[in-house]
């Protein structure tokens, strides 16, 4: 007689169908046809009504059409003129550096406020000749649209607002005043003049206030004092972008080698068609995901500009860990569930962070290629629809721009812990796993890496080198079986781009 005892014993959990052996060995995540239907009901309304709200995000900010807006874009420019001052080219009469630096503001259907900013740029870098040249030229320049119905040379300050057009008073008195900043000196401004510089053009308004001063001055060396910050970002940039060139080229190359010699091993086990309880999981995180974003929003509509609520929102968005252990309040037991999202390692916690370093770099060549995607779509969209197709700044730039220590302490936490293990544990652990039972691996990567990207807060036309990582990210979980690897590349890739953006921070900021 064969002892009962002998096998596993499922829990009893009302709507979890008992899992059946299937063709090949594999078996299907627990879960009844009614839990997955309602699962891939929330999971369409909730990320298609979060998805649209986090892309949308980015163009809801003081756009690039309203009048009276301040300039936007001058942070390049100052890290520019900060690096030519540090290598001792500036005011050389001929700086190519200064000149580079000018040319940022000339996009397509660029505000006439961005654009006068290189003004600025240049009368730093080259002259006041310089200077007042670039002005004639902008007020001689007509909107790039060429439309007969538009304004003609006289009104070069108007603004294209929605159909119509709007003159900016804001743009012409920052004319004036550079003008006359640039033909008499900084001595013949009046006060309010002054402080206009300084209010609408920040560092470059008040660099431009001690243009006519001696570089000892003490003025001059409060203004370059992250001078060499900003020769050591050129270095580290540099070192990061040499460093994963050649390792993005090699690893990828091994990688595509072994892959088609059939030396490229896939670890990850397929559960077989059926089941709710991962996809449930993705719609719990989704569900968390909103609500904490429409608290987070009300609360802010209430309390504008509250210190704490930044700390608290990043707070809170820690506390959606615990999501992800969705599957264990579903009767599922913990060594299932871990072994279910790849939360173990059976040959070695060190060998699975080496594969996902070895991992990440042979994704880099696909992030590369996405980076070049964001390019192109980015120039086509301003040719197309002007100034008003791009985003005013990168989110999690102004993340780091408007949180203190504590916030910037929390924020760096949840980009190379939080993120690694959430989103690894909910996309490639949760999601990749239910749709493989499904598909392919290549579809179940695609698919999964459109979701991941746009998740995130950067707008449509920034997602391709998110969509690259995450399909990198997939494959890696699809190569070793073990989520290990694909969270080692998560936190290599984030902690990366924080190095550089805190010294980006405080050479820029």
């Amino acid at each position: 007689m064969t002892d009962p005892s002998m096998f596993p014993q499922i829990p009893a959990t009302p709507d979890l169908e008992p899992v059946q052996d299937q063709a090949g060995g594999r078996r299907a995540d627990p879960g009844s046809r009614t839990s997955r239907l309602v699962a891939l009901l929330a999971v369409v309304v909730l990320y298609g009504t979060l998805s649209v709200m986090q892309n949308m995000a980015p163009y809801q900010h003081s756009g690039p059409g309203e009048v009276g807006r301040k300039p936007e874009g001058g942070e390049v420019a100052k890290f520019m003129l900060l690096a030519e001052h540090a290598l001792g080219v500036r005011a050389s009469g001929n700086s190519q550096i200064g000149a580079m630096a000018a040319q940022q503001f000339d996009q397509p259907g660029a505000h006439p406020a961005d654009r006068l900013q290189a003004v600025l740029v240049l009368g730093e870098s080259e002259s006041d000749a310089a200077a007042l040249q670039r002005l004639e030229s902008i007020r001689a320049s007509v909107p790039p649209d060429g439309s007969q119905s538009g304004p003609t040379q006289s009104d070069w300050s108007m603004v294209k607002v929605g159909k119509g057009w709007k003159s900016d008073e804001e743009v012409v008195k920052d004319a004036g005043v550079m003008e006359t900043l640039y033909s008499d000196g900084v001595g013949a401004l009046t006060g309010p003049e002054k402080s206009r510089l300084k209010e609408r053009y920040g560092w470059l308004g008040e660099l431009a206030l001690t243009h006519d001063q001696p570089e000892e001055s003490p003025a001059r060396q409060t203004l370059f004092k992250d001078s060499g910050w900003a020769i050591a970002l050129i270095f580290l940039v540099g070192a990061v972008g040499l460093v994963a060139v050649v390792g993005g080229l090699t690893m990828g190359c091994i990688a595509v080698v072994m892959f088609y010699s059939g030396r490229l091993k896939r670890r990850f086990e397929p559960p077989a068609p059926g089941g709710s309880v991962y996809l449930e999981t993705f719609a719990i995180f989704l569900l968390a995901f909103g609500v904490l974003h429409v608290s987070a929003g009300l609360v802010a509509a209430r309390a504008p500009g509250a210190p704490w609520l930044e700390p608290a929102v990043l707070i809170a968005q820690w506390c959606m860990l615990a999501t992800i252990f969705w599957p264990l309040l579903r009767g599922v037991t913990f060594g299932g569930w871990r072994d279910a999202v790849g939360w173990r390692a059976p040959r070695g916690v060190l060998r699975e962070v080496f594969a996902g370093v070895a991992g990440y770099f042979a994704c880099l060549p696909l992030f590369f290629v996405g980076i070049l995607v964001t390019i192109v779509l980015n120039i086509l969209a301003s040719r197309v629809f002007g100034d008003a197709a791009r985003p005013p700044s990168n989110p999690i730039v102004d993340l780091f721009k408007q949180s203190g220590p504590f916030g910037l302490i929390l924020f760096l936490t949840l980009a190379t812990m939080w993120a690694p293990i959430v989103e690894e544990t909910i996309f490639r652990g949760s999601v990749f796993r239910h749709m493989r039972g499904r598909t392919g691996a290549f579809v179940a990567a695609v698919c999964t890496a459109f979701l991941f990207a746009y998740m995130h807060s950067y707008g449509p036309l920034m997602t391709a080198p998110l969509i690259a990582l995450g399909f990198g990210f997939a494959m890696i979980r699809e190569w070793r079986g073990s989520l290990i690897g694909s969270m080692t590349a998560h936190c290599l890739h984030n902690s990366t781009l924080m190095v550089i953006m805190l010294i980006g921070l405080k050479v820029m900021g």
